[in-house]
């Protein structure tokens, strides 16, 4: 499983486990096993995952000028961001 990350430790250690609205981490996966696994380490890191799609979906977090990429923001952003 490969994972790809648009934002800096700073962020993270910053923004883990605020208030809500939580921040998002957008995952993308093809196998719903390691997808949900990878929830629910997302979840107690203290963000708040959102399931962007397959893996031929993170291009539109992992890549730079993606409409996702490096959201630092709600779930509802995000999805917002990414047309959800």
């Amino acid at each position: 499983m490969r994972a790809f990350n648009t934002m800096g430790a700073k962020t993270f250690e910053t923004q883990s486990n605020r208030p809500d609205p939580k921040l998002a981490i957008p995952i993308a996966g093809d196998d719903p096993e390691a997808v949900h696994v990878a929830e629910q380490l997302v979840r107690d890191a203290g963000f708040e995952p959102v399931l962007v799609g397959g893996l031929d979906s993170a291009k539109k977090f992992q890549q730079r000028g993606g409409p996702g990429y490096g959201v630092q923001g709600s779930a509802a952003e995000l999805k917002q961001k990414l047309g959800m």
